[in-house]
């Protein structure tokens, strides 16, 4: 096989995979669809999460709701509900979205622990009011708020999905 053929070959010019010198390795994702996600978390509690596509400048936000990438933040929020640790705080994800057996399969490709531009989407006044209170208690009724909010903000009048 061509991985292999590779690591044959990084032996050979002495940089082998070793336990003292291990290598990190990831799959190439292609052909997918490159989603930027920025969630919003207290005491381990998902507060909001925005999610648009990717592009060079990151200039311009359109909220989307992406359902397999909202199901990967919950797994992961449940997840981190199960140990000892208590995260509060901004998470900046880059995803690649791929088709695999004829669904949406989310993948992470990239976090960073910080606010993220994509956060000017909270841009009018009964947005920033549900964010203020989800920051203040975070209920799945004023999440649901939150999506109907952003999903009225970012939907063209024929029901389509804005474009950015």
């Amino acid at each position: 096989s061509n991985l292999e053929k590779y690591l044959q070959k990084i032996e050979i010019d002495g940089n082998p995979i070793t336990n003292k010198e291990p290598w990190q390795l990831q799959d190439f994702l292609a052909n997918g669809q490159e989603y930027s996600a920025m969630i919003i978390v207290r005491d381990n509690k998902l507060v909001t999460l925005t999610c648009c596509p990717s592009s060079a400048s990151q200039l311009n936000y359109v909220h989307l709701e992406i359902p397999s990438i909202r199901a990967w933040i919950n797994d992961f929020m449940s997840s981190l509900q199960q140990t000892e640790h208590t995260l509060t705080g901004q998470l900046c994800f880059d995803f690649m979205v791929l088709k695999e057996g004829g669904k949406d399969v989310a993948y992470p490709i990239e976090c960073n622990p910080r606010v993220h531009s994509q956060c000017t989407i909270y841009n009018t006044v009964d947005v920033r009011c549900t964010l203020g209170a989800l920051l203040l208690e975070s209920t799945p009724e004023a999440e649901e708020k939150m999506k109907v909010l952003l999903r009225r903000d970012y939907t063209e009048k024929n029901g389509k999905p804005m474009k950015n």
